[in-house]
């Protein structure tokens, strides 16, 4: 046959993460209804909409079965396992996996299956194995090419082990049941709750305390101010300049914050009145909180030709 005939699939499949709970209703597969010519059975069905799960180290397997609906020979021309994460966790053989005290010598497994002709109305088994060998969701996409048809299954195999396993429930749980409680009557012995007493109101009395003045030292005003920096910065942080390095930093940081308020300075500016009470000015490019004006801080004003 001409290499048009077949369909190869060359560079390493990724179909990448899949979610489980997002895909369900894309899992629900119809073999009657997925093709005119075939009908392919759903290895490892999921149960009450959960994969199915196996033992670390030991092989998991299901059957395909694909059965040829029409009244003419059908070619299969692939059976090939796409993506499976982990790596080499799944394969495919025409027989059924031996268990570990079979003496079968000629069992043979791949990772895909070649050309072959399925006659009419008659079915092909194959066997899907899972080889966990860490615990965790185990997912590979199987791809079948039957005639012009691609088929798709997603199989998913949950790993376990023995540690996992025994913590698992041996009933399956069941909410309490709760007896039905006076609602009303608040002095009932069953009664739903408690009365309680009204919390007091606060009080109307308010306590206000200034924080003192921290001026910014003059020494390092100077220091700064020539264009230096304090000893304290210059030796960088120790255990025993904690104290004065921070202080140093939190000046230096004041008088850059006095250093930027002043690019707000304006002269020759006419103040509005307001409400015949207030005199309002309005400053441009100077945005609530950049910088930051609370209550306390002063706007000095004063007349045009005043000293």
């Amino acid at each position: 046959k001409s290499d048009e005939e077949y369909s190869v699939i060359e560079d390493k499949g990724d179909i990448g993460f899949v979610d489980l709970g997002m895909c369900l209703s894309d899992l629900m597969y119809n073999p009657s209804g997925e093709s005119d010519i075939v009908h392919i059975s759903v290895p490892f069905a999921l149960i009450d909409k959960k994969p199915q799960s196996g033992l670390v180290g030991e092989t998991k397997h299901d059957t395909v079965i694909i059965k040829n609906i029409t009244n003419e020979p059908l070619e299969i021309w692939s059976v090939r396992i796409y993506d499976a994460k982990p790596e080499n966790s799944f394969t495919i053989s025409l027989m059924e996996p031996p268990n570990s005290n079979s003496d079968v010598q000629d069992f043979k497994e791949k990772f895909s299956l070649g050309d072959r002709i399925l006659k009419p109305n008659r079915s092909l088994t194959i066997w899907l194995s899972c080889k966990p060998k860490e615990t965790g969701l185990h997912t590979a996409s199987v791809l079948f090419k039957v005639g012009d048809d691609t088929i798709e299954r997603m199989v998913f195999v949950l790993a376990e082990d023995e540690i996992a396993k025994s913590l698992f429930s041996k009933k399956p749980y069941q909410r309490s049941v709760r007896n039905k409680r006076e609602l009303l009557n608040v002095q009932a012995p069953d009664a739903a709750y408690f009365a309680g007493c009204r919390p007091a109101r606060p009080s109307n009395s308010e306590t206000r305390y200034r924080l003192p003045k921290y001026p910014i030292p003059e020494n390092i005003r100077t220091i700064v101010n020539d264009q230096r920096m304090p000893d304290a910065v210059n030796e960088g942080l120790t255990p025993q300049n904690y104290a004065s390095f921070f202080k140093a930093l939190l000046a230096m940081e004041e008088m850059k914050l006095e250093e930027v308020m002043h690019a707000y300075d304006m002269e020759s500016v006419q103040l509005k009145c307001m409400n015949n009470q207030f005199l309002s000015l309005e400053v441009p490019g100077l945005a609530e909180k950049r910088p930051s004006l609370v209550i306390g801080d002063y706007v000095f004003a004063k007349s045009v030709g005043e000293d």
